[in-house]
């Protein structure tokens, strides 16, 4: 709009695209009210959902906090067992009740070797938690 004023402004007044200048003005004022029409619309019919996107923001919480909760008992009750698992690793891996060998940032075949197993101990423990609480998420 303000580019159209300043171009029908600097026009001569004997120009002769006086008029098409006037138009242009006239159709750009046009669809900055319908613009500005809409954006009024858009924003009561927002103002007017206001009660439902609460309500829908409140029961997403709701589930979020239920969630959690699952997931707090579900850790409960795992963890005594995953420190007993560790607990048995360690000691049964070293007679000597030396430190345990590290897991990560070992070479598979030596760790497979040290623990007389086919598969890695952190992939078998991360299955058997999966098979035990994990496929049963939604």
């Amino acid at each position: 709009v303000d580019i159209a004023k300043k171009a029908l402004e600097k026009a001569d007044s004997t120009s002769s695209n006086i008029p098409q200048l006037q138009d242009t003005l006239d159709a750009a004022q046009l669809k900055l009210e319908n613009q500005k029409d809409n954006t009024i619309t858009d924003v009561y019919s927002l103002a007017a959902k206001e009660q439902e996107i609460a309500k829908v923001f409140t029961a997403l919480l709701e589930e979020q906090l239920e969630y959690h909760r699952v997931a707090m008992r579900t850790l409960e009750m795992v963890l005594p067992e995953i420190r007993r698992d560790i607990e048995h690793v360690m000691i049964g891996l070293n007679p000597d009740n030396a430190r345990p060998r590290p897991v990560f940032g070992v070479d598979l075949t030596e760790h497979l070797r040290h623990t007389q197993g086919r598969v890695a101990v952190v992939l078998e423990k991360c299955c058997s938690m999966l098979r035990a609480s994990g496929f049963t998420e939604k």
